[in-house]
């Protein structure tokens, strides 16, 4: 099945993707998420003890990538990070 655009959403951050996709891989992925605000995620999905600042963009790509996922796909892309920052509190 060929999606053009798969658009998902978690607090500020759009997450936007298209590729081919079947029961065991996925081909010609590309990727993009936006996250306006990391402050707002790094409460969902980083550890208590680390703070994190900033923006982000990422892109990537991806010929193919085969399920199970037994070794890391070639991936090609970019991120962009602006007015960026972590800090572990517990270091």
């Amino acid at each position: 099945m060929r999606f053009e655009s798969l658009t998902c959403g978690l607090a500020d951050a759009v997450l936007q993707a298209s590729g081919q996709v079947s029961r065991d891989r996925i081909r010609d992925l590309k990727a993009q998420l936006n996250a306006p605000h990391l402050e707002t995620l790094s409460k969902m999905f980083f550890l208590e003890g680390m703070r994190v600042s900033g923006s982000a963009k990422l892109g990537v790509s991806a010929r193919e990538v085969r399920f199970p996922i037994r070794e890391i796909p070639e991936v090609a892309g970019a991120l962009e990070l602006h007015e960026g920052s972590y800090s572990f509190l517990f270091l």
